[in-house]
């Protein structure tokens, strides 16, 4: 009997159903209060916890999808409530409480929240340029150090001012009591909104890209530095409008509230909950908030049984309680409609052979290369490049250049250079001398980024895949440059970016098709064995558009079968895109037979350049590299 494919809700349909989920729960939790289930006591706990909940998936954009540590989380809330606390008090918001004069009381509201995000957002911008350019631990110095400036900045500038500002360890008081449950929860709503549709755009990809290898999200053009600070600063404006919610529930604000625990709090929800998980920091967010409150009771002994259960979550499950999974109501209800009408679909996987097929968009004819000729300059020149480390001359004096539609080969023994040569050419280092010529063009002063965008691509001799992220992300990834929208377009879901988004899909799949990929699209990178995966760098290679692929080691791993498979599909690739294509491989057979021009390196220097058959010939080739025979032999 022929398998039926699962049941699929699009995506549409699938916004209307969690937004209905959310209005329904909206209204229960409303309804609950107003009947008096919930308490005055429970209703100021469930504000809290949406604040705390805003606070740990603010944090979780930096250190979850980012893969940052910054300890300074206190530090944005705290600017963010003094912000919309002062503005606050600044305007007859008091008033108007009093009044109950609600809707009057709205455009103030929204004034201080968006007050509150800026200010937080210009803190990230000064804190995060300079920050993030260090990794790790010193990451975490920098910006716990921030956090504690930033009290010791509320508690002492008044006297530093002349007047009352801040009102210092006295604290601010009589703010406006503006927070309610509505306001906080829509807060949290729009909050996971934005950020959902953020991480499932280009803008997203990228972000994660950097969190699995920053250096091979530079090697596809994705600007780190910009989106590295892009995250910082949205995470940091969503702690401003915790800390805008956070001073219209109490009233009051004393710099003492916004030490350093109150950072590591923040981290430790969303540690438990599970770094990269949105509903792992909610749920965590909750429980974390809630649980205290609960073992009241049992006062002399409830820090002891939290800390207990915080011990045995760490213990069995040490990714957290989520790790990085999400998953919405919508996808739930997608797997129960397939468990009760797909039965077919419970007791076996579907094979390769029986995955429906993808529907590919054909290569247009433009592609096809041109005929060639020998009169057009060189798409690569390199002239007397070199580079120093210390006292050591690692590459010197290497001139070399490859036709428009090449394939050339860069052999040599190990530590000859050849990689070092393909870290100069894509600009990973900075060579010390020499120049390097890109289709005419100088790329003195590029970094890898330029580069990319130029028109070299490349592979590394050590796979550097996105491992956690999907085949389809990762050749996606490599279009992100081919893909334009703004970030507001993705937040907001405009029509653009589904536009955008399918194109992209459509090329990335034809990209995965030429080596018949395309049915492992939604499979993880790092499951695929490792012939696959050495493909899949090839394909995302690819997709940055280049001019020129350098490939480093592409067979490295491969049985006979596999490598006589990839110089067909090389020669396909040169013949489908008309592109040059240099590459390093210590597999002969591969070199010889498909290589029109080799260069032989050793200690750093060219020994030898020509045809297969010259190198084969070559002397000095043979004593350094391919080996000499033996007297008698």
């Amino acid at each position: 009997m022929k398998t039926r494919s699962k049941i699929r809700i699009p995506m549409p349909a699938r916004y209307v159903i969690n937004l209905a989920l959310v209005v329904g729960f909206y209204f229960l939790l409303t309804g609950l209060i107003s009947s008096g289930v919930i308490t005055n006591y429970w209703t100021g706990i469930l504000i809290t916890v949406g604040i705390n909940i805003i606070l740990a998936v603010s944090l979780n954009i930096a250190t979850g999808y980012l893969g940052q540590l910054p300890l300074g989380h206190a530090g944005f809330m705290a600017v963010g409530a003094y912000a919309g606390g002062i503005f606050m008090k600044a305007t007859p918001a008091a008033a108007l409480l009093k009044e109950g004069n609600n809707a009057a009381l709205i455009p103030y509201i929204l004034a201080a929240i968006v007050i509150s995000a800026i200010v937080a957002g210009i803190f990230g911008i000064i804190i995060g340029i300079p920050a993030l350019r260090l990794r790790g631990d010193y990451l975490a110095i920098i910006t716990l150090g921030f956090g504690e400036i930033i009290r010791v900045v509320l508690t002492n500038i008044d006297s530093v001012l002349g007047f009352d500002f801040t009102y210092g360890a006295a604290g601010l008081k009589r703010i406006p009591k503006f927070s309610s449950v509505t306001l906080v929860f829509i807060c949290v709503v729009l909050s996971c909104f934005f950020i959902h549709t953020m991480m499932k755009s280009k803008h997203g990809r990228a972000i994660l890209s950097i969190r699995d290898n920053e250096i091979a999200s530079e090697s596809v053009g994705v600007n780190t530095t910009y989106y590295k600070t892009m995250a910082f600063v949205f995470s940091a404006m969503l702690a401003g409008i915790a800390g805008c919610l956070y001073a219209g529930y109490l009233g009051s604000l004393y710099p003492s509230t916004f030490k350093f625990m109150k950072s590591i709090e923040i981290l430790v929800i969303v540690v438990l909950g599970g770094m990269g998980s949105m509903l792992g920091s909610i749920v965590s967010a909750t429980v974390l908030t809630v649980l205290p409150e609960l073992l009241r009771s049992v006062a002399d002994y409830r820090m002891v049984a939290y800390s207990l259960a915080l011990v045995i979550m760490m213990i069995f499950r040490p990714k957290g309680l989520f790790g990085s999974y999400d998953f919405s109501m919508s996808r739930v209800l997608e797997k129960g409609l397939n468990f009760v009408f797909r039965p077919e679909l419970r007791s076996r996987t579907m094979s390769r052979t029986e995955r429906p097929k993808t529907k590919l968009v054909p290569v247009p004819a433009t592609n096809i290369i041109p005929e060639r000729d020998i009169a057009l300059p060189p798409i690569l020149e390199a002239r007397h490049l070199g580079i120093d480390f210390g006292g050591l001359s690692a590459v010197s004096d290497f001139n070399f250049a490859i036709g428009r539609t090449e394939i050339a080969g860069l052999i040599g023994p190990n530590g000859a250079g050849k990689t070092t040569v393909f870290n100069l050419l894509t600009k990973v280092y900075q060579p010390t001398r020499g120049t390097i010529l890109l289709d005419g063009m100088d790329t003195a002063g590029k970094t890898t980024i330029q580069v990319n965008q130029m028109g070299i691509a490349r592979t590394f001799q050590n796979i550097r895949l996105f491992r956690d992220l999907t085949v389809l992300d990762n050749v996606l990834i490599g279009l992100h440059n081919e893909t334009h929208y703004s970030l507001a377009t993705a937040m907001f879901r405009l029509p653009q970016y589904w536009r955008k988004e399918r194109i992209a899909k459509e090329r990335a799949l034809e990209l995965l098709s030429i080596f018949d990929m395309q049915d492992l699209a939604d499979h993880k990178a790092g499951s695929l064995p490792y012939g696959a995966q050495r493909r899949l760098e090839i394909v995302r290679a690819l997709a940055t558009n280049p001019c020129l692929l350098l490939l480093d080691e592409p067979a490295a791993g491969m049985n006979p079968s596999e490598t006589s498979e990839l110089m067909d599909n090389i020669v396909r690739i040169r013949d489908m895109f008309g592109i040059a294509i240099l590459l390093i491989e210590h597999d002969m057979n591969l070199v010889m037979g498909i290589c029109e021009g080799i260069c032989v390196l050793n200690f750093g220097k060219i020994i030898a350049k020509g045809t297969p058959e010259d190198i084969q010939a070559n002397p000095a080739v043979i004593e350094a590299y391919l080996g000499k025979k033996k007297e008698g032999q």
